[in-house]
């Protein structure tokens, strides 16, 4: 079993997946041809962000956002984010949606948009502050707010409301875009989050959280 990556010119990155005894087998080529490709995008290496997937093993009546998420590293949301905004296609011409059924043989053409880079900046957003102390505070999130900076919403986030409020006093372990950030809750969901000040408390609330030994 194998997978086949030839690289035509360094213009075209072109995938043809045999057969495979395991899924995690095909995962694991997959993301590492998503990564090249975005790495070269990156990179300037004049690499097009399209790839050409032959789909030579789908299960009976698998839909292509499911067949995509499965044997990528692209969560199915953002696979069905790729079809509405017409980065994938298929060889058939048939329509891609997210309810396509995928046929044995099918080529799939997926464009990989190109990186964009986000930065988290402080900004005066008033915080509904339940409870704080010197570790932690207690947030009450409204509704339509985003808590992360994201592609499609860079400002306007909970974290952006941190930054101006706290500054450099929130934990570092969710990284440059999620600082203090334990857990999430959807944009179009209110509700308590808790907000970490500092790497200690954070890796505790996170044990917490996983063992229900607190609730949300």
């Amino acid at each position: 079993s194998g997978a086949i990556c030839s690289y035509r010119n360094k213009r075209r990155i072109e995938v043809d997946y045999t057969s495979f005894s395991h899924t995690h087998e095909l995962r694991y080529v997959m993301t590492d041809v998503l990564k090249y490709a975005e790495n070269a995008l990156r990179a300037n290496r004049g690499i097009k962000s399209r790839l050409s997937i032959y789909a030579l093993s789908v299960p009976l009546r698998e839909r292509l956002d499911a067949y995509l998420a499965r044997v990528s590293d692209l969560s199915r949301a953002r696979v069905q984010a790729l079809i509405e905004e017409g980065r994938i296609s298929l060889s058939s011409g048939a329509k891609a949606t997210k309810k396509t059924v995928l046929h044995k043989g099918e080529r799939i053409e997926l464009s990989i948009p190109s990186p964009v880079t986000i930065e988290a900046r402080p900004e005066n957003i008033p915080l509904n502050i339940v409870y704080e102390d010197e570790d932690l505070l207690v947030i009450n999130k409204p509704e339509g707010m985003v808590v992360h900076p994201a592609p499609g919403a860079s400002s306007g986030t909970l974290v952006n409301a941190l930054l101006y409020y706290l500054g450099d006093r929130l934990s570092s372990i969710g990284g440059a875009l999620r600082p203090g950030i334990v857990h999430r809750i959807d944009k179009d969901t209110s509700g308590l989050l808790v907000v970490a000040k500092n790497d200690f408390t954070h890796i505790a609330l996170s044990r917490q959280l996983e063992t229900h030994a607190v609730r949300r």
